[in-house]
């Protein structure tokens, strides 16, 4: 079987408290994008893991934790997989989670239907807050630590232009960053700024959209990372972006614009920019996630 595990962005990112368990309680809304990786799956006499970039070869990788969490549940048929990287990794991206949400429905469809639903999102939530997101099959508002979740309407795609730096950001160094600085802030769950998001998202009002942006851990970036990344946020803006915006904890940042054209227009005048980039066109609002018999 083949599966295109999908990146996301956050279209909007609120840290709106933490649990006594030190999690962080959020309000966002994750934007899959058409940005993917690749996993292949053959049966085989167990389960082996093997990947494009052979320094996420290692038992720790969210694909091989979430076959372990699959296969305490009941008996699989084991696979050999294989993992091709596209997603750029420490990016805010959700590259790995969403491997392993991949990883879940080829679980769930090898146990024949054996693996409810509720099953899947439940062993979701235990690998990472942004697993079960990435089952969704389009935009979603998160709320809790960002597994309640709730699917948002949107009107039309979204064109995206993802920009990754040289540099990665650690996701719970950014978090204790935020604890640092901000303490036992505490923020209402129904933000003002979510609510026009989602409204400007539903009618496909893209400038509405970019305007209702934001992403709390802008506001904590570390000295070394703080240049680059509003850098990026500017060449965007000036090539025409109707809004730019840090995703997830970062490092990568990614442009909003109103058309292709204009968004392929810009990926032409800064892929001539500052080496060191990787960038990414892309659209938001992918279809549901595809699989192939292989």
């Amino acid at each position: 079987m083949i599966l295109y595990p999908h990146a996301k962005v956050n279209l909007c990112l609120h840290i709106t408290g933490r649990k006594e368990n030190g999690y962080h309680t959020l309000d966002t809304v994750f934007l899959p994008v058409s940005l993917f990786d690749t996993l292949v799956a053959e049966p085989a006499g167990c389960f082996s893991f093997r990947c494009s970039d052979p320094a996420l070869e290692n038992d720790n990788n969210l694909v091989c934790r979430a076959w372990r969490k699959l296969e305490e549940c009941g008996e699989l048929p084991p696979q050999a997989v294989y993992l091709d990287k596209k997603i750029p990794s420490q990016a805010g991206l959700g590259g790995g989670s969403a491997d392993a949400a991949a990883l879940l429905r080829l679980g769930q469809h090898l146990s024949g239907g054996a693996l409810t639903k509720e099953t899947v999102l439940r062993i979701a939530a235990k690998l990472g807050a942004d697993v079960p997101a990435l089952l969704c099959d389009g935009p979603a508002r998160g709320l809790d630590t960002g597994t309640e979740l709730i699917p948002v309407p949107c009107g039309k795609a979204l064109p995206l232009l993802i920009i990754k730096p040289a540099l990665s950001l650690s996701t719970p160094a950014m978090y204790r960053a935020w604890d640092e600085k901000f303490g036992d802030l505490r923020r209402p769950c129904r933000l003002p700024e979510t609510d026009a998001l989602l409204a400007a998202l539903e009618k496909g009002d893209i400038r509405g959209v970019a305007e209702a942006m934001h992403n709390d851990f802008e506001d904590v970036l570390p000295a070394e990372a703080a240049g680059p990344i509003r850098q990026i946020k500017k060449e965007l803006m000036d090539a025409g972006a109707a809004g730019s915006l840090l995703t997830g904890s970062g490092s990568a940042v990614f442009g909003l614009f109103e058309t292709e054209a204009a968004r392929d227009a810009a990926l032409a005048a800064l892929s001539r920019g500052e080496s060191g980039w990787a960038l990414y066109p892309c659209e938001g609002l992918v279809p549901p996630a595809k699989e192939e018999e292989a």
